[in-house]
């Protein structure tokens, strides 16, 4: 059953002590739950094979690994606060995962994906020479590395949505720019946890292996996990901006590839001109994207249309409930993975589409992957500012809807349906 005290969406109220203490607690536990979604374990998996290639060096420089992919995920999500804090300013609402929104920032990060994946395969490997900057990774501690890997935790994270973090986002986008901050810092906490726990414990880290001969396979094993998460990153731009996009994006990044490889050829020459690289790359990338035809397209519905379910408004939402009929609206996005599983594990299943038939639903569907004021407006009445989010609306509290967890189970999913038309029935009685 749904504990409906805590599921239904209220109004805006000023925040007090308690809400913002519940807010940091519950962004404490979506950033940690977040280390098992999969759009971050790669990262992750990189991180438990560094502190298993430090481990014979000692608990010191792991911790230093630890604080510097801590500090990395802090400051990036730092960042992400205020810039969200600066658009809101600015007059421009947004909500999680904005930025991947923009099919030309995910074309940059997946070239960048592309690029520690082929380090990770061994094409070519980071060299800090003997210079100044040398000197600021005296003792081999990586920091920088692991700083950068905090960086790209982030990015990679944020399209996820884990149980408690739409509440503690949604708080945190509705109040001042200070909770912003605090927020999104409990957020990042909670992320680096678990990174942080092995390195700071000993006992913990004994049960990490040790390096050897088999951290080389798995490296490279690693880097086709990330070669995956470009994969994906692909397909969120085909999906906002064609396949004609796509397949250019892919060529792109083929191309980046090939610089990688050839830095990587000019290395076993004993030539490593590292700063010739990030010229190529970044003047591909300038030259390539402006090339790319990456605009935001509109796509095509087809499937959900098949299936009676009609693309979400208000006015249609408002029809629907007074012609006494309970309403199903799912807020979705191409690029969320929590809600591609819910909709093939969950939303898709016979025995759902049977009762939303049975029972009379009207099914609406919120699409966000690409900006829409409308269903933003709905998320931040509903107290959410980010994807997925599942809301059963009944004619006798047309304001007032029952909010489904983020992850959705087949057995509570149907017997909220079975509430909630019940409920409905009761009221057309009276």
């Amino acid at each position: 059953p749904i504990d409906r005290a805590l599921a239904v969406a209220q109004p805006a109220a000023a925040p007090g002590l308690s809400d913002l203490l519940r807010a940091l607690g519950f962004g404490l536990l979506g950033g940690l739950l977040l280390n098992l979604m999969p759009c971050v374990l790669p990262v992750l998996a990189i991180k438990v094979c560094a502190v298993a290639e430090l481990g014979s060096r000692g608990r010191r420089e792991i911790l230093a690994h630890a604080l510097a992919y801590t500090a990395g995920i802090l400051a990036t999500l730092s960042a992400l606060a205020l810039v969200v804090v600066a658009l809101r300013w600015s007059g421009t609402a947004v909500g999680w995962g904005f930025h991947l929104q923009e099919p030309v920032f995910v074309a940059v990060v997946a070239a960048v994906v592309v690029l520690v994946a082929m380090n990770l395969l061994g094409a070519f490997e980071v060299e800090l020479g003997t210079g100044a900057f040398a000197g600021v990774g005296a003792g081999a501690s990586g920091a920088r590395r692991s700083f950068f890997d905090g960086l790209l935790a982030v990015v990679l994270a944020t399209p996820c949505s884990a149980p408690f973090l739409g509440t503690a986002v949604g708080f945190a986008f509705a109040a001042r720019a200070p909770v912003v901050l605090a927020v999104f810092l409990a957020i990042g906490l909670g992320l680096a946890a678990p990174f942080l726990a092995v390195a700071a414990a000993p006992r913990a880290a004994r049960f990490v292996p040790r390096s050897g001969p088999w951290m080389i396979e798995l490296r490279r094993g690693l880097g086709f996990a990330l070669l995956a998460t470009a994969v994906w990153l692909l397909w969120i731009v085909g999906r906002s901006a064609g396949v004609d996009a796509m397949s250019a994006l892919l060529l792109l990044l083929l191309a980046v590839a090939f610089c990688a490889w050839t830095f990587g050829l000019l290395q076993t020459r004993r030539r490593t001109p590292g700063l010739a690289l990030v010229v190529a790359v970044s003047a591909l990338l300038v030259a390539g994207l402006d090339r790319i035809e990456l605009s935001p397209k509109a796509s095509a519905a087809a499937q959900a249309e098949e299936r009676g379910i009609r693309s979400y408004s208000r006015d249609a939402l408002t029809a629907a409930l007074a012609r006494g009929r309970p309403v199903f609206v799912y807020f979705t996005a191409d690029w969320c993975l929590t809600c591609k599983v819910n909709e093939s594990q969950v939303l898709s299943d016979p025995q759902v589409a049977d009762v939303l038939a049975r029972e009379g639903f009207e099914v609406l569907r919120a699409d966000w992957t690409r900006r829409d004021e409308a269903i933003r407006r709905e998320l931040a009445r509903l107290g959410r500012a980010g994807v997925p989010v599942y809301a059963l609306y009944t004619p006798n509290a047309p304001e007032a809807p029952t909010l489904l967890p983020e992850l959705l189970r087949l057995e509570p999913f149907l017997n909220a349906l079975a509430e909630t038309a019940e409920e409905t029935r009761r009221v057309a009685v009276r």
